[in-house]
C-alpha cells in the first residue's frame, strides 16, 4: 500500500520524537514499514566559534528511505 505524503510526514515525525525521547529501538520505516530504521549521529559547526550542531540522519536499511533532524540538542538512546 502506498502512503500519502501526508502519511509519511506524520510517521517520520513520529520517527523523530522517539529519537528525541531516546527509545532508538525498534522504529519501523515510516516510508514502507519495513524494516527498522538505522539511526547515524554527526556533530558540525558552521565556524569555530559556533555551537555544536548534530545532525540525525535516519534511514531504512531495506528501502534506502531517510530523513534528516538538526538541531543542537544531543539525544542519546536510553538503556
Amino acid at each position: 500500500m502506498m502512503l500519502s505524503v501526508g502519511e509519511q510526514r506524520g510517521r517520520w515525525i513520529e520517527a523523530t520524537k522517539h529519537v528525541a525521547a531516546g527509545s532508538w529501538d525498534n522504529i519501523r520505516c515510516p516510508a514502507n514499514d519495513d524494516e527498522f530504521l538505522e539511526i547515524h549521529v554527526s556533530e558540525w559547526r558552521s565556524d569555530p566559534e559556533a555551537p555544536t550542531m548534530h545532525e540525525y540522519r535516519l534511514r531504512c536499511p531495506r528501502c534506502g528511505a531517510e530523513n534528516f533532524m538538526h538541531g543542537p540538542q544531543k539525544y542519546s538512546p536510553k538503556g
